[in-house]
C-alpha cells in the first residue's frame, strides 16, 4: 500500500486530502442539520394570522 501512495504527486495528495476533509464536512453538516430540524417542534414554528 506504501508503494502506491509514495507515486503519486504531492499535488494528487493535496487534492485527496482536502477533498475528504470537506466530505467529512459536509457529512457532519448534513447529520447536524438533520438533528437540530428533528429537535425542532413543529408547533413553534406556525404562523398565527389573525
Amino acid at each position: 500500500m506504501n508503494s502506491w501512495f509514495a507515486n503519486v504527486s504531492v499535488n494528487m495528495k493535496l487534492a485527496l486530502g482536502f477533498g475528504l476533509v470537506l466530505f467529512f464536512t459536509a457529512i457532519l453538516a448534513l447529520t447536524g442539520w438533520n438533528s437540530l430540524s428533528k429537535l425542532i417542534d413543529p408547533a413553534f414554528c406556525k404562523v398565527v394570522v389573525a
